[in-house]
């Protein structure tokens, strides 16, 4: 997946001299999302809902459950640049990851900061893209997003099986990255659960 830096300020308003911050969230949007056969697959462009406040409490650890949802005026000046600095650094990690227990964390993460940051835009002014921007493109491009992790966790473990010699600790890996990844099927679209068991199915014949 493709990613870009938007670079931006915001300025938290208050009588007198405003409050300058400078953020770096990382883009998360590809211009062209994977699919299995390198085309658009048509009975998956329909964007699928996020999932539920629920499912993702399930999934993610309890830092997720922290993040305010509405605040004050006098405390979003204070709380405003602290969650754009923890979205760019989620931001980051979920660009980078390879394992999958940082990304879908951290996904998460990004997700309730920027619901937290989109609350916030009635007191503070964002240049460039504001955080409900933001907010749309994760929810929008979830797939896709996904689908770039996809491809980092099985070039790793493809890294990891070829280094093996003995057929049963190639087809544990192989496995791990199956039993690894359910874990997340519940945020995962219809497309992400299908690459990912075509991923599984090449490492498995890698290990023959």
């Amino acid at each position: 997946m493709s990613a870009y830096t938007a670079e931006g300020q915001i300025t938290a308003v208050k009588r007198g001299k405003p409050y300058e911050f400078l953020s770096h969230i990382q883009n998360l949007i590809s211009r062209k999302g994977p699919s299995l056969d390198g085309e658009p697959i048509k009975e998956f462009q329909q964007f699928e809902r996020w999932p539920s406040e629920q499912i993702c409490m399930l999934l993610a650890n309890d830092a997720y459950l922290n993040i305010f949802t509405q605040c004050s005026k006098q405390m979003a000046k204070y709380i405003a640049p602290q969650y754009l600095r923890q979205a760019r650094d989620s931001a980051n990690l979920v660009n980078t990851s390879k394992k999958p227990e940082v990304f879908f964390e951290r996904l998460l993460y990004l997700h309730q900061l920027m619901k937290a940051l989109s609350n916030m835009e009635r007191y503070v002014r964002f240049s460039g893209k504001k955080p409900s921007q933001h907010l749309q493109e994760i929810e929008r491009d979830r797939g896709v997003i996904i689908n770039a992790f996809l491809d980092r966790y099985y070039q790793d473990i493809q890294g990891k099986i070829s280094a093996l010699k003995t057929i049963r600790a190639k087809e544990n890996n192989a496995l791990k990255f199956k039993s690894t990844l359910e874990k997340y099927l519940l945020i995962m679209t219809n497309e992400n659960k299908l690459r990912a068991e075509d991923l599984y199915h090449n490492l498995y014949e890698l290990c023959k």
